[in-house]
Protein backbone atom coordinates (compact mmCIF):
# COMPACT_ATOMS: atom_id res chain seq x y z
CA UNK A 1 0.00 0.00 0.00
CA UNK A 2 1.41 3.39 -1.00
CA UNK A 3 1.85 5.81 1.95
CA UNK A 4 -0.17 9.04 1.81
CA UNK A 5 1.39 11.95 -0.08
CA UNK A 6 1.68 14.01 3.10
CA UNK A 7 3.73 11.27 4.81
CA UNK A 8 5.97 10.87 1.75
CA UNK A 9 6.50 14.62 1.65
CA UNK A 10 7.32 14.71 5.37
CA UNK A 11 9.73 11.80 4.99
CA UNK A 12 11.50 13.48 2.06
CA UNK A 13 11.75 16.76 3.99
CA UNK A 14 13.24 14.94 6.96
CA UNK A 15 15.77 13.17 4.73
CA UNK A 16 16.76 16.48 3.17
CA UNK A 17 17.34 18.00 6.60
CA UNK A 18 19.41 15.05 7.81
CA UNK A 19 21.52 15.03 4.66
CA UNK A 20 22.11 18.78 4.79
CA UNK A 21 25.74 19.64 5.52
CA UNK A 22 24.89 22.50 7.86
CA UNK A 23 22.61 20.28 9.93
CA UNK A 24 25.29 17.60 10.21
CA UNK A 25 27.88 20.14 11.33
CA UNK A 26 25.45 21.52 13.90
CA UNK A 27 24.74 18.07 15.34
CA UNK A 28 28.44 17.16 15.57
CA UNK A 29 29.27 20.48 17.21
CA UNK A 30 26.50 20.15 19.79
CA UNK A 31 27.50 16.56 20.58
CA UNK A 32 31.13 17.54 21.18
CA UNK A 33 30.13 20.45 23.39
CA UNK A 34 27.78 18.28 25.43
CA UNK A 35 30.69 15.89 25.96
CA UNK A 36 32.68 18.79 27.38
CA UNK A 37 29.77 19.66 29.67
CA UNK A 38 30.16 16.15 31.10
CA UNK A 39 33.91 16.68 31.49
CA UNK A 40 33.68 20.20 32.95
CA UNK A 41 30.25 20.65 34.55
CA UNK A 42 29.35 23.91 36.24
CA UNK A 43 31.12 27.22 36.74
CA UNK A 44 34.77 26.21 36.70
CA UNK A 45 36.41 28.82 34.47
CA UNK A 46 36.48 32.39 35.83
CA UNK A 47 33.77 31.22 38.21
CA UNK A 48 33.66 34.51 40.14
CA UNK A 49 32.44 36.38 37.05
CA UNK A 50 29.94 33.63 36.28
CA UNK A 51 28.41 33.88 39.75
CA UNK A 52 27.91 37.64 39.30
CA UNK A 53 25.68 36.87 36.33
CA UNK A 54 23.90 34.05 38.16
CA UNK A 55 23.27 36.32 41.15
CA UNK A 56 21.79 39.06 38.95
CA UNK A 57 19.58 36.57 37.06
CA UNK A 58 18.35 35.04 40.34
CA UNK A 59 17.49 38.47 41.72
CA UNK A 60 15.59 39.30 38.55
CA UNK A 61 13.53 36.10 38.72
CA UNK A 62 12.84 36.62 42.43
CA UNK A 63 11.35 40.05 41.85
CA UNK A 64 14.29 42.19 42.98
CA UNK A 65 14.80 43.70 39.54
CA UNK A 66 18.09 43.83 37.69
CA UNK A 67 20.25 44.00 40.79
CA UNK A 68 23.28 42.55 42.53
CA UNK A 69 23.01 41.48 46.16
CA UNK A 70 26.30 42.70 47.61
CA UNK A 71 28.05 43.60 50.84
CA UNK A 72 28.66 47.35 50.64
CA UNK A 73 30.44 47.77 53.99
CA UNK A 74 34.06 48.94 53.61
CA UNK A 75 36.50 46.05 53.31
CA UNK A 76 38.49 47.03 56.39
CA UNK A 77 35.43 47.75 58.55
CA UNK A 78 34.76 44.20 59.70
CA UNK A 79 31.04 44.83 59.17
CA UNK A 80 28.48 43.25 56.85
CA UNK A 81 25.91 45.39 55.06
CA UNK A 82 24.02 43.48 52.34
CA UNK A 83 22.04 45.53 49.83
CA UNK A 84 20.40 45.16 46.41
CA UNK A 85 22.15 47.58 44.04
CA UNK A 86 21.57 48.20 40.31
CA UNK A 87 23.43 45.72 38.09
CA UNK A 88 25.28 47.98 35.66
CA UNK A 89 28.80 46.64 36.07
CA UNK A 90 28.53 44.10 33.27
CA UNK A 91 26.45 43.79 30.05
CA UNK A 92 22.88 42.67 30.57
CA UNK A 93 22.55 40.15 27.73
CA UNK A 94 24.08 37.20 29.55
CA UNK A 95 21.93 37.89 32.61
CA UNK A 96 18.84 37.63 30.42
CA UNK A 97 20.11 34.34 28.97
CA UNK A 98 20.54 32.90 32.47
CA UNK A 99 17.11 34.18 33.48
CA UNK A 100 15.50 32.58 30.41
CA UNK A 101 17.11 29.19 31.10
CA UNK A 102 16.25 29.64 34.78
CA UNK A 103 12.56 29.96 33.94
CA UNK A 104 12.68 26.69 32.01
CA UNK A 105 15.06 24.51 34.00
CA UNK A 106 15.87 26.35 37.21
CA UNK A 107 19.08 28.16 38.12
CA UNK A 108 21.33 25.22 37.29
CA UNK A 109 24.84 25.91 35.92
CA UNK A 110 24.71 22.62 34.01
CA UNK A 111 21.40 23.66 32.42
CA UNK A 112 23.06 26.93 31.39
CA UNK A 113 25.88 24.93 29.83
CA UNK A 114 23.53 22.59 27.96
CA UNK A 115 21.64 25.56 26.52
CA UNK A 116 24.90 27.20 25.58
CA UNK A 117 26.20 23.99 23.95
CA UNK A 118 23.11 23.87 21.73
CA UNK A 119 23.32 27.54 20.76
CA UNK A 120 27.07 27.36 20.11
CA UNK A 121 26.53 24.48 17.71
CA UNK A 122 25.76 27.23 15.20
CA UNK A 123 29.38 28.39 15.37
CA UNK A 124 30.38 25.45 13.15
CA UNK A 125 27.62 26.38 10.68
CA UNK A 126 28.80 30.00 10.54
CA UNK A 127 32.41 28.91 9.98
CA UNK A 128 31.18 26.74 7.10
CA UNK A 129 29.25 29.64 5.54
CA UNK A 130 32.14 32.07 6.02
CA UNK A 131 34.57 29.66 4.37
CA UNK A 132 32.19 29.26 1.42
CA UNK A 133 32.22 33.03 0.89
CA UNK A 134 35.92 33.81 1.34
CA UNK A 135 37.05 30.80 -0.71
CA UNK A 136 34.26 30.93 -3.30
CA UNK A 137 36.79 31.11 -6.16
CA UNK A 138 38.98 28.30 -4.85
CA UNK A 139 38.80 25.02 -6.82
CA UNK A 140 38.21 23.14 -3.56
CA UNK A 141 35.86 25.70 -2.05
CA UNK A 142 33.27 23.23 -0.78
CA UNK A 143 35.90 20.90 0.69
CA UNK A 144 37.56 23.79 2.53
CA UNK A 145 34.18 24.99 3.83
CA UNK A 146 33.13 21.51 4.99
CA UNK A 147 36.37 20.69 6.80
CA UNK A 148 36.50 24.18 8.30
CA UNK A 149 33.09 23.46 9.78
CA UNK A 150 34.27 20.08 11.03
CA UNK A 151 37.31 21.72 12.64
CA UNK A 152 35.05 24.25 14.35
CA UNK A 153 32.79 21.44 15.53
CA UNK A 154 35.45 19.17 17.06
CA UNK A 155 38.38 21.45 17.99
CA UNK A 156 38.77 20.69 21.73
CA UNK A 157 39.97 24.13 22.81
CA UNK A 158 36.99 25.74 21.11
CA UNK A 159 34.49 23.29 22.56
CA UNK A 160 35.86 23.79 26.06
CA UNK A 161 35.73 27.56 25.69
CA UNK A 162 32.17 27.54 24.37
CA UNK A 163 30.71 25.70 27.37
CA UNK A 164 32.46 27.96 29.90
CA UNK A 165 29.79 30.08 31.57
CA UNK A 166 30.91 33.45 30.23
CA UNK A 167 29.42 35.75 27.58
CA UNK A 168 32.67 35.41 25.63
CA UNK A 169 31.30 32.23 24.04
CA UNK A 170 28.32 34.03 22.47
CA UNK A 171 30.74 36.70 21.26
CA UNK A 172 32.12 34.01 18.94
CA UNK A 173 28.77 33.94 17.10
CA UNK A 174 28.77 37.75 16.90
CA UNK A 175 32.31 37.75 15.50
CA UNK A 176 31.58 35.10 12.87
CA UNK A 177 28.30 36.66 11.79
CA UNK A 178 29.87 40.13 11.69
CA UNK A 179 32.80 38.88 9.58
CA UNK A 180 30.42 37.08 7.21
CA UNK A 181 28.17 40.11 6.61
CA UNK A 182 31.09 42.53 6.28
CA UNK A 183 32.73 40.27 3.70
CA UNK A 184 29.48 39.93 1.76
CA UNK A 185 29.14 43.71 1.74
CA UNK A 186 32.69 44.20 0.51
CA UNK A 187 32.27 41.65 -2.29
CA UNK A 188 28.76 42.58 -3.46
CA UNK A 189 28.48 46.23 -2.32
CA UNK A 190 24.86 45.47 -1.32
CA UNK A 191 23.73 47.76 1.51
CA UNK A 192 21.59 45.08 3.17
CA UNK A 193 24.70 43.21 4.31
CA UNK A 194 26.19 46.20 6.12
CA UNK A 195 22.81 46.71 7.83
CA UNK A 196 22.90 43.09 9.02
CA UNK A 197 26.46 43.66 10.25
CA UNK A 198 25.36 46.83 12.04
CA UNK A 199 22.54 45.01 13.83
CA UNK A 200 25.01 42.36 15.02
CA UNK A 201 27.42 45.06 16.13
CA UNK A 202 24.69 46.89 18.07
CA UNK A 203 23.63 43.63 19.70
CA UNK A 204 27.19 42.79 20.70
CA UNK A 205 27.31 45.56 23.30
CA UNK A 206 24.84 43.56 25.40
CA UNK A 207 27.31 40.66 25.64
CA UNK A 208 30.83 42.07 25.24
CA UNK A 209 31.38 45.54 23.74
CA UNK A 210 34.79 44.63 22.26
CA UNK A 211 33.76 45.57 18.70
CA UNK A 212 32.07 48.86 19.53
CA UNK A 213 34.91 51.04 18.14
CA UNK A 214 35.25 49.09 14.89
CA UNK A 215 33.47 51.76 12.76
CA UNK A 216 36.14 54.29 13.83
CA UNK A 217 38.84 51.77 12.91
CA UNK A 218 37.21 50.97 9.56
CA UNK A 219 36.98 54.61 8.49
CA UNK A 220 40.73 55.23 7.92
CA UNK A 221 41.90 51.70 7.14
CA UNK A 222 38.98 50.78 4.90
CA UNK A 223 40.01 53.54 2.52
CA UNK A 224 43.04 51.47 1.50
CA UNK A 225 40.76 48.80 0.03
CA UNK A 226 37.39 50.38 -0.83
CA UNK A 227 36.04 53.47 -2.53
CA UNK A 228 35.54 56.37 -0.09
CA UNK A 229 31.76 56.49 -0.64
CA UNK A 230 31.38 52.84 0.32
CA UNK A 231 33.61 53.18 3.38
CA UNK A 232 31.72 56.25 4.57
CA UNK A 233 28.36 54.55 3.95
CA UNK A 234 29.50 51.48 5.91
CA UNK A 235 30.79 53.56 8.81
CA UNK A 236 27.65 55.71 8.95
CA UNK A 237 25.36 52.65 9.04
CA UNK A 238 27.52 50.75 11.53
CA UNK A 239 28.03 53.82 13.71
CA UNK A 240 24.37 54.79 13.57
CA UNK A 241 23.13 51.37 14.65
CA UNK A 242 25.75 51.18 17.40
CA UNK A 243 24.65 54.62 18.61
CA UNK A 244 21.06 53.36 18.85
CA UNK A 245 22.19 50.32 20.82
CA UNK A 246 24.30 52.45 23.16
CA UNK A 247 21.43 54.90 23.58
CA UNK A 248 19.04 52.14 24.66
CA UNK A 249 21.65 50.77 27.06
CA UNK A 250 22.32 54.23 28.50
CA UNK A 251 18.63 54.80 29.14
CA UNK A 252 18.40 51.39 30.82
CA UNK A 253 21.37 52.11 33.09
CA UNK A 254 20.05 55.56 33.98
CA UNK A 255 16.62 54.16 34.82
CA UNK A 256 18.24 51.60 37.09
CA UNK A 257 20.87 53.71 38.83
CA UNK A 258 20.44 57.38 38.01
CA UNK A 259 23.97 57.24 36.52
CA UNK A 260 24.90 57.94 32.90
CA UNK A 261 26.76 54.78 31.90
CA UNK A 262 26.73 54.26 28.09
CA UNK A 263 27.98 50.65 28.12
CA UNK A 264 28.99 49.07 31.41
CA UNK A 265 31.72 49.46 33.98
CA UNK A 266 35.17 47.94 33.70
CA UNK A 267 37.13 50.03 31.20
CA UNK A 268 38.98 51.73 34.04
CA UNK A 269 39.71 48.45 35.77
CA UNK A 270 40.87 46.87 32.51
CA UNK A 271 43.32 49.70 31.81
CA UNK A 272 44.49 49.86 35.41
CA UNK A 273 45.11 46.13 35.79
CA UNK A 274 46.86 46.06 32.44
CA UNK A 275 49.68 48.14 33.89
CA UNK A 276 50.42 45.51 36.54
CA UNK A 277 49.66 42.50 34.37
CA UNK A 278 53.11 41.00 34.90
CA UNK A 279 53.50 41.98 38.53
CA UNK A 280 52.51 44.87 40.80
CA UNK A 281 54.52 47.78 39.43
CA UNK A 282 54.43 51.57 39.47
CA UNK A 283 52.05 51.51 42.41
CA UNK A 284 49.29 49.55 40.64
CA UNK A 285 47.66 46.28 41.68
CA UNK A 286 46.51 43.27 39.65
CA UNK A 287 43.37 41.06 40.00
CA UNK A 288 39.81 42.26 40.62
CA UNK A 289 39.55 41.22 44.27
CA UNK A 290 42.91 42.74 45.18
CA UNK A 291 42.05 45.99 43.43
CA UNK A 292 38.73 46.15 45.27
CA UNK A 293 40.23 45.35 48.69
CA UNK A 294 43.56 47.17 48.52
CA UNK A 295 42.79 50.16 46.31
CA UNK A 296 39.07 50.87 46.68
CA UNK A 297 38.52 49.43 50.20
CA UNK A 298 35.43 47.61 48.95
CA UNK A 299 34.42 43.95 48.94
CA UNK A 300 33.16 44.05 45.37
CA UNK A 301 34.85 45.69 42.42
CA UNK A 302 31.78 47.55 41.10
CA UNK A 303 29.90 48.17 44.38
CA UNK A 304 29.28 50.66 45.81
CA UNK A 305 30.05 53.80 43.73
CA UNK A 306 31.12 51.73 40.72
CA UNK A 307 31.10 54.54 38.16
CA UNK A 308 33.26 56.80 40.30
CA UNK A 309 35.68 54.00 41.19
CA UNK A 310 36.03 52.94 37.55
CA UNK A 311 36.72 56.53 36.48
CA UNK A 312 39.34 56.85 39.21
CA UNK A 313 41.14 53.68 38.08
CA UNK A 314 41.01 54.79 34.45
CA UNK A 315 42.62 58.12 35.30
CA UNK A 316 45.39 56.42 37.29
CA UNK A 317 46.09 54.14 34.31
CA UNK A 318 46.20 57.02 31.83
CA UNK A 319 48.50 59.06 34.07
CA UNK A 320 50.81 56.07 34.59
CA UNK A 321 51.07 55.42 30.84
CA UNK A 322 51.68 59.11 30.20
CA UNK A 323 54.58 59.24 32.67
CA UNK A 324 56.05 55.81 31.84
CA UNK A 325 55.58 55.31 28.07
CA UNK A 326 58.55 52.98 27.62
CA UNK A 327 57.43 50.74 30.44
CA UNK A 328 53.96 50.63 28.87
CA UNK A 329 55.51 49.67 25.52
CA UNK A 330 57.28 46.70 27.13
CA UNK A 331 54.01 45.57 28.73
CA UNK A 332 52.24 45.68 25.33
CA UNK A 333 54.99 43.57 23.76
CA UNK A 334 54.86 41.02 26.58
CA UNK A 335 51.11 40.64 26.03
CA UNK A 336 51.57 39.27 22.51
CA UNK A 337 52.44 35.64 23.41
CA UNK A 338 49.93 35.68 26.27
CA UNK A 339 47.10 36.57 23.91
CA UNK A 340 47.59 33.42 21.84
CA UNK A 341 48.14 31.01 24.72
CA UNK A 342 45.49 28.69 26.18
CA UNK A 343 46.72 29.20 29.73
CA UNK A 344 44.23 28.13 32.34
CA UNK A 345 41.50 27.19 29.86
CA UNK A 346 41.21 23.63 31.11
CA UNK A 347 42.55 23.95 34.65
CA UNK A 348 43.04 26.85 37.04
CA UNK A 349 46.63 28.02 37.52
CA UNK A 350 45.86 28.78 41.14
CA UNK A 351 45.48 25.11 42.07
CA UNK A 352 48.43 23.71 44.02
CA UNK A 353 48.76 19.97 44.44
CA UNK A 354 51.56 20.25 47.02
CA UNK A 355 50.59 23.00 49.46
CA UNK A 356 47.24 24.71 49.30
CA UNK A 357 48.71 27.93 50.69
CA UNK A 358 51.25 28.34 47.87
CA UNK A 359 50.67 30.03 44.55
CA UNK A 360 51.74 27.72 41.73
CA UNK A 361 52.26 30.62 39.38
CA UNK A 362 55.28 31.62 41.50
CA UNK A 363 56.84 28.16 41.26
CA UNK A 364 57.56 27.74 37.55
CA UNK A 365 58.97 25.37 36.30
CA UNK A 366 58.96 23.38 39.54
CA UNK A 367 55.16 23.43 39.67
CA UNK A 368 54.93 21.34 36.51
CA UNK A 369 57.24 18.68 37.96
CA UNK A 370 55.00 18.47 41.02
CA UNK A 371 51.87 18.49 38.87
CA UNK A 372 53.14 15.75 36.56
CA UNK A 373 53.86 13.42 39.45
CA UNK A 374 50.40 14.02 40.93
CA UNK A 375 48.22 14.50 37.84
CA UNK A 376 50.02 13.58 34.61
CA UNK A 377 46.96 13.92 32.35
CA UNK A 378 46.35 17.48 33.52
CA UNK A 379 49.99 18.44 33.01
CA UNK A 380 50.09 16.95 29.51
CA UNK A 381 46.88 18.80 28.65
CA UNK A 382 48.40 22.07 29.86
CA UNK A 383 51.28 21.63 27.43
CA UNK A 384 49.41 20.19 24.46
CA UNK A 385 46.53 22.72 24.43
CA UNK A 386 48.63 25.84 23.75
CA UNK A 387 50.83 23.91 21.32
CA UNK A 388 47.77 22.89 19.30
CA UNK A 389 46.57 26.47 19.42
CA UNK A 390 49.90 27.84 18.20
CA UNK A 391 50.01 25.25 15.40
CA UNK A 392 46.54 26.26 14.24
CA UNK A 393 47.48 29.95 14.21
CA UNK A 394 50.73 29.25 12.33
CA UNK A 395 48.98 27.19 9.65
CA UNK A 396 46.28 29.86 9.37
CA UNK A 397 48.87 32.61 8.87
CA UNK A 398 50.44 30.66 6.02
CA UNK A 399 47.01 30.06 4.50
CA UNK A 400 46.01 33.70 4.83
CA UNK A 401 49.13 35.00 3.07
CA UNK A 402 48.51 32.58 0.20
CA UNK A 403 44.81 33.48 -0.02
CA UNK A 404 45.59 37.21 0.08
CA UNK A 405 47.85 36.95 -2.95
CA UNK A 406 45.25 35.00 -4.88
CA UNK A 407 42.11 37.05 -4.11
CA UNK A 408 42.61 40.01 -1.79
CA UNK A 409 39.04 41.32 -1.85
CA UNK A 410 37.58 38.22 -0.18
CA UNK A 411 39.89 38.50 2.82
CA UNK A 412 40.11 42.24 3.55
CA UNK A 413 37.46 42.29 6.27
CA UNK A 414 38.97 39.27 8.02
CA UNK A 415 42.31 41.09 8.11
CA UNK A 416 40.77 44.31 9.44
CA UNK A 417 38.75 42.48 12.09
CA UNK A 418 41.78 40.53 13.31
CA UNK A 419 43.98 43.65 13.40
CA UNK A 420 41.31 45.59 15.29
CA UNK A 421 40.55 42.79 17.74
CA UNK A 422 44.18 42.02 18.50
CA UNK A 423 45.30 45.65 18.58
CA UNK A 424 42.61 46.93 20.95
CA UNK A 425 43.30 44.17 23.46
CA UNK A 426 47.08 44.52 23.30
CA UNK A 427 46.72 48.23 24.07
CA UNK A 428 44.52 47.66 27.12
CA UNK A 429 44.72 44.27 28.83
CA UNK A 430 45.01 40.64 27.78
CA UNK A 431 43.73 37.38 29.15
CA UNK A 432 44.00 34.14 27.18
CA UNK A 433 40.22 34.01 26.74
CA UNK A 434 40.11 37.39 25.00
CA UNK A 435 41.30 36.17 21.57
CA UNK A 436 39.10 33.07 21.52
CA UNK A 437 36.04 34.66 19.84
CA UNK A 438 38.29 35.55 16.87
CA UNK A 439 40.04 32.16 16.48
CA UNK A 440 37.23 30.58 14.38
CA UNK A 441 38.00 33.19 11.69
CA UNK A 442 41.27 31.32 11.19
CA UNK A 443 39.85 27.82 10.60
CA UNK A 444 39.31 28.19 6.81
CA UNK A 445 42.87 29.39 6.32
CA UNK A 446 44.24 26.54 8.41
CA UNK A 447 42.29 24.02 6.32
CA UNK A 448 43.38 25.63 3.05
CA UNK A 449 47.02 25.23 4.14
CA UNK A 450 46.38 21.60 4.98
CA UNK A 451 44.87 20.92 1.54
CA UNK A 452 47.78 22.67 -0.17
CA UNK A 453 50.37 20.66 1.77
CA UNK A 454 48.41 17.46 1.16
CA UNK A 455 48.19 18.16 -2.58
CA UNK A 456 51.93 18.74 -2.83
CA UNK A 457 52.61 15.55 -0.88
CA UNK A 458 50.41 13.50 -3.24
CA UNK A 459 52.11 14.96 -6.32
CA UNK A 460 55.54 14.22 -4.84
Amino acid sequence: MTPPASKRSMSLSLMRIISDTKFQLFVIAVAVRLLFVLLFPGANYYGGITHEYIDAASNLLQGHGLTAYVDVAPFNSGNVQMEYLPFIGRPVGYVLYFAFIGLIAGMSPVAFQIGQAIIMGFSAVLVYKLAQVIFSNHPKSEHIAYWSGILAAVWPNQARFEIALLPDAFTTLIMLGFALELTRFFLTKETKYIIYAGLLLAGSIYLRPDLVLFPLFLLPFGLFFMRPKKVILACVILGGLVAVGIGINTVKNYALSGEIVPLNLGSGTTMYEGISQFGDTLGTTYADDRVAHNVLNTKQLFYPHGKQNDARLFQVAVDTIKHHPWFYATVVLRRIPLMFTVRGLYFSDSVNFAKASDDLSQRFPGKYITMFSDRPIETITRFLSPMLGWLLILLAMVGFVRAWHVSRDAHVMILLLLCYFIGTHLMTNVEPRYFYPAIPLLYPYCISTFFRVRSKAIKA
